[in-house]
């Protein structure tokens, strides 16, 4: 079988951001390794001169630490140009979930309901099962560490759902295809999340009717949604809960 990785990120609903969005993108191995990986070492090169440099959106955005070179337009430009450029040629599939922040507050209304990780997961983990079945392959999932409960309570949720199965697919499909979920710190410098971190503020940006920000990614993350080869990315791609 061939192998694939899910690399994942987080948006949370903070200010005019509505929705909890959980959202990354699927990439073979060896594809990561022979396409992706030596693009972010040349870009990250090319840009500071450096390749241990560990790329994180809202520092980029600020300018601090090691990307107050962004401060002359003409490399900031440069460096945006090869993000988007890198998401283009890479052969990669977009997917993600939004749950927006209504269904707790002001539909269900109930101390009960899932948590946001949990809804968002379970429509994710399904979807991505879906792209595996069809491209015949097994499949990772890879997340950014956050603390050792959290990291926990959410490799329970994932194992959860592996054991149990969803609403349209049985148990059966999730142990065929998903192997395993883990976590990385951001010091690790693992180019597969850092690509990841550019994906859920952009879409949960445009879900939330907000302008998108200059030098936005959602263009090129849109022309890469998943559709389940059907012509659906709204099912497969980029499912929004409210």
């Amino acid at each position: 079988m061939n192998e694939y990785v899910l690399f994942l990120d987080e948006s949370k609903a903070i200010g005019s951001l509505r929705y909890f969005c959980l959202a990354g993108y699927i990439i073979s191995s060896e594809v990561y390794c022979n396409d992706l990986m030596p693009r972010v070492d040349a870009l990250k090169g090319r840009i500071f001169g450096k390749t241990d440099v560990v790329l994180h959106e809202k520092e980029i955005r600020d300018i601090t630490g090691d990307f107050r070179c962004l401060s002359d337009r003409g490399i900031r430009e440069s460096f945006w140009d090869g993000i988007h450029d890198l998401l283009l040629k890479c052969e990669i599939s977009v997917v993600g979930v939004g749950v927006s922040v209504d269904i707790a507050t002001k539909i269900y209304k109930s101390k009960y309901i899932n948590s946001d990780y949990n809804i968002a997961l379970q429509i994710l983990l399904e979807n991505y099962v879906h792209f595996l079945e069809r491209h015949n392959a097994q499949g990772n999932v890879v997340i950014e560490s956050t603390n050792a409960t959290a990291d926990s309570r959410l490799r329970n949720l994932f194992y959860n759902i592996v054991s149990d199965g969803t609403l349209f697919l049985d148990r059966n499909a999730f142990q065929t295809y998903l192997k395993a979920i883990s976590f990385h710190v951001k010091q690790d410098n693992h180019n597969g999340l850092q690509i990841a971190d550019f994906i859920p503020n952009a879409i949960n940006r445009k879900i939330s009717g907000l302008k998108p920000k200059q030098f936005s990614t959602i263009p090129v993350i849109e022309s890469k949604l998943y559709d389940g080869n059907l012509g659906m990315s709204g099912k497969f791609g980029l499912k929004i809960i409210e």
